[in-house]
This record gives C-alpha cells, sequence and structure tokens, in this order.
C-alpha cells in the first residue's frame, strides 16, 4: 500500500483530485462507516439537524483537506490514516458546536463518561438492560418505549462482538443483537466514539487517543468497561 500512498503526491502536483481520492478509498474502505456512525450519534442525540449532513459530505470534506495539505509525512500510512480520522472528528465537532452552541472540554468529558459507564444496571421485564436506580423511576415507565432508534444493524452487531472479543464464536439471537445495539446506542458520546474508532475503523488505542486528545490509558479504559457492559447481556 506505501508504493500506491507515494503516488498521491504525483496526483497533487497533476491536479487529479479523482485518482488521489480513489487511493484514500482504498486506503481506508471503512472510514465513511465510522464516520456514518458518529453522524447518526449526533442526530440521535439532538445535537445535529436529521438528515441536513450525509456521511459522504463529510468525507469528501476529508479527502479535500488531505488534498489541500498533503505532505510527504503522509506517505507514511499510520500518519495518514490518523490525520484523516483527525480531520473527521474536527468537522464534526464543530457542526456538533454549531448546532449545540455549547463546548465541554474533552477532560471533563471523559471523566464524567467513565463514571456514567460504572453505573449498574439491570434486565426489566423485556430484557431490556436500564438503571437499576431507573426502575422505581415513574419517569422511566412513561417513556420506555421512547426512543428505539438502534444505530447497528445485525451484521454490524457482529464485527462489534467481534472486534471486542465479548465472546466466543457463538451464532447471537436476534433478540439479544437487538439489546446489544441498544446499549450500543445508549453509550456516551466519547465512548461511542472511541469504540466506533477501535471496531469499524480498526485503530489502536495510541491512534485513537491522538485524535481524540485524551490519554491513551482512558481510551483503554474506555473500551474495558464497554466490555464490561456488553458482556452483561450475555
Amino acid at each position: 500500500m506505501t508504493e500506491k500512498l507515494e503516488k498521491l503526491q504525483e496526483y497533487k502536483d497533476a491536479g487529479n483530485k479523482m485518482a488521489f481520492n480513489n487511493i484514500l478509498i482504498e486506503f481506508l474502505p471503512q472510514f465513511r462507516k465510522v464516520v456514518h456512525l458518529r453522524l447518526r450519534q449526533l442526530e440521535k442525540n439532538g445535537l445535529i439537524p436529521v438528515n441536513m449532513y450525509s456521511a459522504q459530505e463529510i468525507v469528501d470534506d476529508v479527502y479535500l483537506k488531505i488534498f489541500e495539505d498533503f505532505s510527504d509525512e503522509l506517505i507514511d500510512p499510520n500518519r495518514l490514516k490518523v490525520k484523516m480520522y483527525s480531520i473527521a472528528r474536527d468537522i464534526l465537532e464543530n457542526l456538533k458546536e454549531k448546532h449545540f452552541k455549547k463546548k465541554i472540554s474533552v477532560e471533563k468529558l471523559y471523566r464524567d463518561e467513565l463514571k456514567e459507564l460504572e453505573e449498574e444496571f439491570t434486565a426489566d421485564a423485556d430484557g431490556e438492560l436500564v438503571l437499576i436506580e431507573d426502575l422505581d423511576d415513574i419517569s422511566y415507565h412513561l417513556d420506555e418505549f421512547k426512543d428505539k432508534i438502534l444505530l447497528l444493524d445485525a451484521e454490524q452487531v457482529d464485527e462489534l462482538v467481534n472486534g471486542l472479543d465479548i465472546i466466543d464464536d457463538k451464532p447471537i439471537s436476534e433478540n439479544t443483537s437487538k439489546k446489544i445495539s441498544r446499549v450500543y446506542s445508549k453509550l456516551p458520546e466519547l465512548s461511542q466514539s472511541v469504540v466506533n474508532h477501535f471496531v469499524f475503523g480498526k485503530l489502536s488505542t495510541t491512534e485513537i487517543a491522538e485524535i481524540h486528545k485524551i490519554p491513551e490509558e482512558i481510551v483503554t479504559e474506555i473500551i474495558e468497561k464497554i466490555k464490561k457492559r456488553l458482556k452483561s447481556i450475555f
């Protein structure tokens, strides 16, 4: 792949954006999937308007930025990978701030999320995981069917389970798959983004830490807490 990446400078000098982009597509075929999941998460959480932006538009913006700012260091596959995901993160964060108009420090975000990931869950009458403290809350019973948006389909659930090495190679029932998708869909914002990059983006904890601008040990801790939460389903 490095030989193909060396052609990026040639295509940049020739102004050939199509050939340039085709190499990026081949280099990171899973890139659009990660962007799409993050975009849907922001929509689901009400942080940006639904259907106002598309994953492809954001991916195209990333490709353009790479084309415009291309330098020799990006011939290194690891540097190029981190650069692409970092640009995508910045674009999505800017969209969130544009519509949500509230900025929270990254440190506060991950500390709050680590605390949230420690909360105790149990299964309700329908087998859904809920906070233990919510079971006696009347608002929970009034709104229990309010949020049915699931961000992962069955194939993506399988990829998530395999990527996190949660269980041995065993078939997952349709009911269990839906539970996993629901728990994933309710993960805190940063935590979900971290697991997206780890599982679907195939990135290392070091790379994820650089992209999200957080300590690597926090990335590892988030991943382990998510694995623990998902294992509680089985």
